[in-house]
């Protein structure tokens, strides 16, 4: 790995640092450190992670990770679900084939499926796939896209193509970006969809929180703007439909006061208050739809 950090995005050299951050990572005799360095292109404004972390390092952080995820209230992670699945509606008259990237434990395939989608899944993390599979019966495949620097689609996938794919909160962890939006097109049907979740590096609070931003995490190795998401998918073989900046997030109310004030409540179910859904704008986040052009 070459020690001159060199943009993903349009291969130029020459960049500036403008975030630090340190992380810790579970290791085997304790946490592990490692510091996240954001460097910002100057020829196209990019931002990219150089040193990267190693593929194991990334592995261990998508675990963490995930588990986290997972431990968010299901009514919740519904909610949002079906709400990306009806932004996929405004852009195609019928459900079709979706294969969701980043899956976790399928929660948005089983939303898709709900609405009529046949639907198939990828995800880095073992215990959420087997959970997927044994639980919900759905086809969900294990694989590490992009930790070793390749894109390649697990058995199951390879050879197949979708009406849609959906990667939500994983473009800013797969290397390289270009490859993986052609690898992407490639599986598309004429005119396929793709809607992407991401963080917005130039957002307000991004800005604003600096380098306590809550988007500088340890496995993401970009930070995408609505500028250069927009130029990656055009880069690549897409044309960009929409960009929603502040895309709304549905959380319990105890899952929100559990984050501010530190105490687990959600194990207090028969209290009705703390499982309402309160829809929460993400103002430091955007998803965006493009189509195969």
């Amino acid at each position: 790995m070459s020690n001159i950090p060199v943009c993903s995005l349009c291969g130029s050299e020459e960049s500036s640092v403008v975030r630090r951050k340190l992380f810790d990572i579970p290791g085997e005799s304790g946490p592990e450190f490692f510091e996240h360095v954001v460097h910002q292109c100057h020829s196209c404004g990019f931002h990219y992670v150089h040193p990267l972390p190693s593929a194991d390092e990334l592995q261990r952080i998508i675990e963490r990770n995930t588990g986290i995820y997972i431990q968010e209230s299901v009514d919740a992670r519904r909610a949002s679900s079906k709400r990306i699945i009806d932004l996929l509606g405004r852009f195609r008259s019928e459900p079709g084939s979706l294969l969701d990237i980043g899956c976790a434990t399928g929660l948005l395939m089983e939303t898709a499926r709900e609405a009529g989608w046949r639907v198939s899944g990828i995800d880095a993390f073992e215990e959420a796939v087997l959970q997927a599979r044994e639980e919900k019966g759905l086809e969900v495949y294990h694989a590490s896209l992009g930790l070793n620097g390749k894109i390649q689609w697990p058995h199951g996938i390879a050879g197949r193509t979708f009406d849609a794919v959906s990667m939500m909160w994983v473009i800013n962890l797969i290397s390289p970006p270009g490859l993986l939006l052609q690898r992407v097109r490639d599986i598309l049907n004429p005119s396929g969809l793709l809607i992407i979740g991401t963080t917005n590096i130039r957002s307000l609070p991004s800005r604003l929180w600096g380098n306590r931003w809550r988007g500088l995490v340890g496995l993401c190795q970009f930070h995408y703007s609505d500028q250069s998401i927009r130029t990656a998918l055009t880069q690549n073989g897409f044309e960009c439909l929409s960009i929603n900046r502040t895309p709304i997030r549905y959380n319990s109310l105890g899952y929100i006061l559990k984050k501010i004030s530190g105490y687990d409540l959600l194990h207090l179910k028969k209290n009705p208050p703390l499982s309402w859904l309160i829809p929460i704008p993400t103002i430091d986040c955007m998803e965006v739809v493009a189509r195969k052009a």
